[in-house]
């Protein structure tokens, strides 16, 4: 986020400004204990899972959300980016919605009904960083592979904690399952090349309000 750093002509600070008085190690000790004061919370209403898939050779995107999400394990923190560090979490497939009920019953058959473990994706959130922007780690299990993905977070003065990153569903062996989605929406995933294409390839964004308390 860029700053505006205004300048003041120095005669009118000297004109409308008494002699500074100097701070004291007391003064010091209570500014830093207000800027403590405030502590963060997750609320797993406030959050929204998306996903952006991508057809034709020219990568179209096609855009949904997950309706059913669970959190667990988190605790509150004076560092917002903390919240969510360590916390797991369990993604039903069956709540996959891209505003389109025929495409959504074909993504849960014929995408993830050929995976293993298919109504449900779970994961953890392994580290993030301690500012309010950064990259997180989280540990993700799919087709009963697990692996760790690095996602870029963002934390807004409002408290909007927003985590998005790439997944390629082919690290997870799922390459099976995109071919299978592919082959039903054939004439659906065909560009004007003529080619039918679903990439492995999705992106991830987790937006959240955090819940800010403060003293």
């Amino acid at each position: 986020m860029k700053k505006l750093v205004y300048l003041i002509p120095a005669t009118l600070v000297i004109a409308c400004s008494g002699p500074a008085e100097p701070k004291t190690e007391e003064s010091k000790t209570e500014a830093k204990e207000v800027a403590q004061a405030c502590t963060y919370s997750y609320d797993n209403s406030a959050t929204t899972v998306m996903w952006e898939a991508y057809k034709f050779t020219e990568r179209a995107a096609v855009g949904g959300k997950m309706d059913s999400v669970e959190v667990s394990g988190f605790s509150p923190s004076d560092t917002a980016a903390k919240v969510l560090e360590g916390a797991s979490f369990t993604i039903y497939t069956d709540g996959v919605n891209s505003n389109n009920s025929d495409r959504d019953m074909k993504i849960k058959k014929h995408f993830f009904g050929k995976l293993k473990m298919p109504s449900k994706i779970t994961g953890k959130v392994l580290s993030t960083g301690d500012q309010d922007y950064g990259k997180a780690t989280v540990e993700l299990t799919i087709n009963e592979q697990t692996k760790n993905l690095e996602m870029d977070y963002s934390i807004s003065p409002e408290g909007r904690f927003k985590m998005e990153g790439k997944l390629d569903i082919s690290l997870f062996n799922g390459l099976a399952a995109v071919n299978a989605l592919n082959e039903v929406c054939k004439e659906l995933h065909t560009g004007e090349d003529g080619v039918s294409k679903l990439w492995p390839d999705f992106k991830i964004s987790v937006v959240s309000d955090l819940e800010k308390t403060c003293l």
